[in-house]
């Protein structure tokens, strides 16, 4: 496993930088040792190849919009109700789910579009989970934001983890997956991963290859790619079935970034890629559109510039793994 540490930054000037945040990635195995290199500030629109240039001018476009709506106090309106089983593993208890459905606006000759499950944090679904859903929809992703605490009668797990752990969340992934699966226009081949927080532990359970296999009666019930926020990676060698890619604060004091860079040295070797990117003095829901607040214990703080790169680098990862 070829492990990498670099400090992110742009393939050329850029007009307004974002503050640089540490990347370490883990690749298939080829060769023990370490590679670091520079590459400066980061500006979201000015890092990809020239001959993305104009994708990534859409892109930038995209984010200011989003977070200029979510800054002016605007609520994404969610998509559509929907209700499906979850897909219990052996011995464990089926459970009806409810989540919020969201198709991209595409034109019909267009093919099937790929989708996303979005799995929320200790406080619920909220508004930043259905923002990320019209987000990626305008991206042209079909996105369905999945409860997994309405329909067990739970508000939050942020003062009682103990009450929903993040394993117990697998069969809800699954069978928001089989939901999309089945959807008409939705690519069931194509479709991935988020998570962000508790929700992103739960995601990276889902596709730890050990965990996951009890909730995949059919070998095509699989996610294709992982994006995490924030997470807390409680794992000791694992084997993920998906690249992922995880984003974390170095100023988190809810979940802090080092777990995760412990992780990625013990992650056993496969063909699924691993990244961690770390932003300097961004804290735990740094991508939430809010005033500073202090929750539990722990500082709340949006963080524009993080939140850009951040859109910037998972739009990119589904492109690169879904397209």
């Amino acid at each position: 496993m070829v492990l990498a540490q670099t400090s992110a930054g742009p393939a050329r000037p850029a007009r307004a930088a974002l503050p640089a945040a540490h990347v370490r990635s883990a690749a298939p195995r080829r060769a023990s040792r370490w590679t670091a290199s520079s590459l400066g500030n980061r500006a979201l629109g000015t890092c990809a190849p020239r001959h993305r240039a104009p994708r990534s001018a859409a892109l930038l476009l995209a984010a200011l919009l989003l977070v200029a709506a979510g800054a002016a106090g605007a609520q994404t309106a969610p998509g559509r109700v929907v209700r499906f089983p979850s897909v219990p593993a052996p011995g464990e208890k089926g459970l009806v789910l409810r989540g919020w459905f969201t198709q991209p606006d595409v034109p019909q000759g267009r093919g099937r579009v790929p989708g996303i499950v979005l799995m929320h944090g200790c406080g619920g679904p909220k508004a930043p989970s259905h923002r990320w859903a019209a987000q990626l929809a305008a991206w042209g992703y079909a996105a369905l934001v999945l409860d997994s605490f309405g329909p067990r009668g739970i508000l939050q797990v942020c003062s009682d983890s103990p009450r929903l752990l993040p394993t117990q969340r697998t069969g809800d992934a699954y069978g928001a997956l089989q939901f999309l699966q089945g959807q008409r226009g939705v690519d069931p081949d194509r479709i991935g991963l988020m998570g962000w927080s508790h929700g992103g532990s739960s995601a990276l359970w889902a596709v730890e290859g050990a965990w996951s296999l009890a909730h995949q009666p059919y070998p095509w019930l699989r996610f294709r790619a992982t994006s995490v926020f924030y997470p807390s990676c409680n794992f000791s060698h694992p084997a993920f079935t998906t690249p992922v890619l995880m984003l974390m604060g170095s100023a988190d004091d809810w979940t802090p970034a080092s777990p995760c860079r412990r992780m990625i040295k013990t992650a056993a070797a496969g063909d699924s890629p691993i990244q961690l990117v770390v932003y300097p003095g961004a804290t735990h829901a740094f991508d939430a559109v809010r005033m500073t607040v202090e929750a539990y214990g722990h500082t709340l703080e949006y963080n524009p510039g993080a939140t850009l790169d951040a859109q910037y680098r998972v739009r990119e990862f589904f492109d690169k793994y879904l397209r």
